[in-house]
């Protein structure tokens, strides 16, 4: 345990966090539960499990989650082409020359995604689709859309607020793609969730904030989620801090990246990173995956599913980073020794730009959900995360 804290109190203590909340849940006992630090740095509010975070993308697991509800209802299949749902996905055009880089890399000072050089857009010509882009290619991020440094610099000059997710997802077929579909992987930071959260709309006949509400966030009661903070919960909202020359700042009115996927700054519910919530909330979500589904008598997937979100029975072609290849919206580590991961083989999850990080571990039966608050920390690639995970991994495993 001491090990745990101490990490955690290390990085408080060097001003590179302003604090932190874990848990840790392992055969069923929630094992390690630990607020430290402030959620206000200027109040010296201590922040608490239900503190609420910007999820930023770890939106997209539990967008996975709706789309594989959707899967087992038979209101769609991973094979359907996108053009099915959204006409304007037809007939799409594909950068010459790839630029995706060859292994992930977070950019912390651009969460969504690293950028292009201006020459590489001006003299960038473009060839026709070899096919169309499928569900399933949303799902694990090979579909070229908004996955490379040409895409995702076009995607920022539409960042026009849009009144619907369809309308969104409409201006997203207007963009090139960074490479042929299903021939590779890399991040769909933003691109690839929207247009799955407009489908589910579609196939549901619900609008997306009220389906997640009422299939995911009410039978787990997870009554924190939402794509908006209520003026009760402002209270128990953190704040957002960047991290340079040894100090924090308060960056939360002014971080830029905020226009990407907030509701109140971009006009649309990004299933991409828009979600708020506490890590007490979303350690039910962690329980519920890790029970192959279900929690506390409620069903939500069939374990079969769940099973299907970390790779059983899908393509594992779609490699990130070595070691790894994405789920349904999850991404799963195979050999995470590859990259320097002291986690168990097969665990899987996803994090947030901001810190937040959530993993499980099926062979160990451990979950873990991580909430931190700084807009700078590299997301998926945060140095905080890898070094918690160590930490839990000496105190809890024997790997």
């Amino acid at each position: 345990m001491n090990t745990i804290t101490s990490t955690l109190q290390h990085y408080i203590d060097s001003n590179e966090i302003a604090g932190a909340v874990l848990m840790v849940r392992k055969d069923g006992t929630l094992v390690y539960d630990e607020e430290i630090g402030c959620a206000d740095l200027a109040k010296s509010t201590p922040v608490k499990k239900d503190s609420i975070f910007r999820l930023c993308s770890m939106s997209k697991p539990i967008n996975g989650v709706a789309v594989a509800q959707l899967l087992e209802k038979g209101k769609l299949s991973l094979s359907d082409k996108v053009s099915s749902y959204v006409p304007e996905f037809r007939d799409m055009k594909v950068c010459k020359k790839v630029l995706v880089y060859e292994e992930y890399v977070a950019d912390p000072d651009n969460p969504t995604g690293l950028k292009a050089l201006r020459e590489d857009i001006e003299t960038m010509t473009y060839v026709p689709a070899h096919r169309e882009i499928t569900i399933l290619d949303l799902l694990n991020h090979s579909s070229g859309l908004g996955e490379g440094p040409v895409g995702m610099t076009l995607l920022d000059k539409i960042k026009t607020n849009s009144s619907s997710l369809l309308e969104r997802a409409k201006m997203i077929a207007s963009l090139p793609l960074d490479f042929q579909p299903g021939t590779r992987s890399a991040y769909s930071a933003l691109a690839s969730s929207e247009i799955l959260s407009a489908i589910v709309e579609m196939v549901s006949g619900e609008e997306y904030e009220e389906y997640l509400r009422k299939h995911i966030f009410l039978p787990l009661g997870m009554d924190s989620l939402g794509f908006s903070v209520t003026s009760e919960n402002q209270k128990r909202l953190v704040r957002l801090y960047e991290y340079k020359d040894g100090a924090l700042s308060d960056v939360t009115e002014t971080d830029p990246s905020l226009g990407s996927f907030l509701y109140d700054k971009c006009g649309y519910k990004s299933a991409a990173a828009g979600l708020y919530g506490s890590v007490e909330d979303y350690e039910r979500f962690a329980q519920m995956l890790l029970n192959r589904g279900s929690l506390d008598g409620v069903k939500i997937l069939e374990p079969e599913t769940v099973d299907m979100i970390h790779g059983k029975g899908i393509p594992h072609t779609s490699v990130m980073m070595p070691g790894t290849y994405w789920g349904l919206n999850m991404v799963v580590f195979e050999a995470p020794e590859k990259i320097n991961r002291r986690i168990a083989s097969n665990t899987y999850g996803w994090s947030g730009a901001f810190g937040t990080h959530f993993y499980v571990d099926p062979a160990n039966q451990m979950d873990v959900v991580l909430g931190i608050n700084r807009s700078n920390i590299g997301g998926a690639d945060s140095y905080v995360s890898h070094a918690v995970e160590r930490a839990v991994t000496d105190t809890f495993l024997k790997l």
